[in-house]
């Protein structure tokens, strides 16, 4: 296992620990509103869609054309959600 194959699974491992603090914050953590705890559940989502196309691609299961293409539906997927939430809370403020 050479030195890089190594960066890339700390890198892998990373973002799965970070997509699971980001969905424990957003369970646990009383002082997000609703829309504040949906916006890092799809953070958290889209952080583990990126780990496990890493994964994947570490264990030869899919090419790394492959991994683009599903980290790229799932970052445009983030950004929707977000603009929608974005959206919905000025709708809620505004009220």
């Amino acid at each position: 296992m050479s030195g890089l194959d190594v960066l890339e699974v700390i890198g892998t491992g990373a973002f799965f620990v970070f997509s699971l603090i980001c969905a424990y914050i957003a369970l646990n953590a009383e002082r997000f509103t609703r829309f504040g705890q949906e916006a890092l559940l799809a953070a958290a989502a889209f952080l583990f869609t990126a780990g496990l196309m890493r994964l994947l691609v570490l264990a030869d299961f899919i090419t790394r054309e492959q991994a683009v293409i599903v980290n790229s539906t799932a970052a445009i997927s983030f950004v929707l959600i977000g603009m929608q939430l974005a959206v919905l809370r000025y709708v809620a403020a505004r009220k």
